[in-house]
């Protein structure tokens, strides 16, 4: 596996739905200078798309919107092979296939990364528009800060050359 092919970092969302576009925004923030390793995906589909993507990688980290009783704007940060995460109350998703379930789907093919991260945003404001609540717009620097924090665990070294490049599913 190419170096480029380390770390898979996605965003899910739909930009039609207020803050279901919040991983997309964080994923477009990120690719602006994206670090070393890392190939972006935007996944504004089912999750299904996301299987291939993440075949093989070394980590996964997913960012997208969720609808719990949190407070709007809340930063929740799951392994996703960690403890208890497949019996975890599953959020709310907007998605054809919630990621417990594309969990569930990759664990069958054989197509599961060595580790997913995942970093899910309480939403406010799903329904049909654009643009992101305030609470949940507020929340992305610290979103942005988390991901690359995960990402430096796994590539500690910001004297590797630059790979990667941004994917649309």
């Amino acid at each position: 596996m190419k170096e480029s092919e380390d770390i898979l970092l996605a965003g899910v969302g739909n930009e039609s739905r207020r803050d279901d576009a919040l991983g997309l925004a964080v994923v477009r923030q990120i690719s602006r200078d994206p670090p070393p390793g890392v190939l972006i995906a935007e996944i504004q589909g089912d999750l299904t798309d996301i299987l291939d993507l993440w075949q093989g990688r070394r980590l996964v980290v997913v960012v997208d919107a969720m609808r719990t009783s949190l407070p709007p704007g809340t930063i929740v940060r799951s392994e996703v092979f960690g403890p208890g995460f497949e019996g975890s109350p599953t959020p709310s998703s907007t998605h054809g296939l919630s990621l417990v379930h594309a969990v569930g789907l990759g664990r069958a093919l054989g197509k599961l990364p060595e580790e997913i991260v995942l970093f899910t945003i309480e939403a406010r404001e799903v329904r049909m528009g654009i643009g992101l609540s305030q609470e949940v717009g507020s929340a992305i620097p610290r979103v942005v800060a988390q991901v690359l924090a995960e990402v430096a665990r796994v590539v500690p070294t910001p004297a590797r050359p630059r790979h990667g490049g941004t994917v649309h599913a």
